[in-house]
């Protein structure tokens, strides 16, 4: 019987994955390319670090003759659904503690202590990429050490020139930010309490530059509409709050054609992978 996770036992289904369902995983990702179907188009493969390169069936002049593909790819969706029920089962516990007037330096202290096996499990040593993963967790312990952090977490934000919802919460803009950070879409030095204030303050002087191509840039804004009532190509360029690869203030009309030019065109895997991992932090809030 599979054993759930639970307020007090955040990680149960996180350890089940990293002890059994990684490995079972990684026999799937190699038995999917080492067949007589792809077997052949076999350019390398590293088991160390699990990558394979597959030649493509065709590919244009000055181009690689190759794709990449990673383990850690191939689970990230997998390992950051389980990371992110971990943190909301915690988030959930602390707002138990409050209901209740329970201590919630006591909970966390419990709830931190169970965390540091994960960094003990047999996985870790083999697959060096889960631990930038689980960086995330800590994060969130030193977020909620700090009990007017707690409570801002529940804020609603009411002053956004985007009309934030009531159901988004600052939790919200920390998944997203993470994403950024694994999709490189904005550069590491920007930090999360700054990329908040671009969509939630009234008056900021800070602004979002995007590191990445417009399909990305456009897909990441469009992706995450969702979350206001008023997030739209006039907005955005009325708030002179993002700006291009080039340094250029985003306009209507810079975001309107890369829309278009992502609309016509056929999506990437890069694409594909960034939507899909926006989707799922709103079918957490649903």
């Amino acid at each position: 019987m599979e054993i759930k996770s639970s307020i007090l036992y955040p990680f149960r289904e996180l350890h089940t994955y990293l002890d059994i369902g990684i490995y079972k995983d990684l026999k799937s990702f190699y038995a999917s390319f080492e067949n007589k179907v792809i077997g052949h188009r076999i350019k390398s493969k590293n088991k160390d670090t699990h990558i394979f390169q597959i030649y493509k069936d065709s590919y244009s002049v000055n181009a690689n003759d190759f794709v990449e593909f990673s383990f850690e790819n191939h689970i990230k969706r997998t390992l950051d659904n389980l990371i992110y029920k971990s943190i909301n089962m915690i988030q959930e516990g602390i707002n138990i503690c409050f209901i209740n007037n329970k201590s919630v330096s006591n909970y966390l202290d419990k709830i931190e202590e169970s965390s540091k096996l994960l960094l003990n499990n047999k996985s870790i040593q083999e697959f060096t990429f889960l631990n930038q993963h689980l960086k995330i967790i800590a994060s969130e312990f030193k977020f909620y050490r700090n009990s007017e952090n707690i409570s801002e977490d529940n804020t609603i934000f009411k002053e956004s020139p985007f009309k934030i919802k009531e159901n988004i919460k600052r939790s919200f803009f920390y998944k997203l930010y993470d994403i950024s950070q694994r999709h490189f879409i904005i550069d590491s030095d920007f930090s999360k309490e700054d990329f908040i204030d671009v969509f939630a303050e009234v008056e900021t002087t800070k602004t979002i530059k995007f590191i990445c191509s417009n399909s990305l840039m456009i897909t990441f804004l469009e992706e995450i509409r969702e979350a206001f009532t008023n997030f739209k190509p006039t907005s955005i360029e009325q708030s002179r709050r993002f700006l291009t690869k080039q340094g250029k203030f985003l306009t209507i009309t810079n975001y309107d054609s890369s829309r278009q030019r992502l609309i016509n065109g056929n999506p990437s895997s890069e694409v594909n992978n960034l939507s899909e991992d926006i989707q799922d932090i709103f079918e957490e809030i649903l």
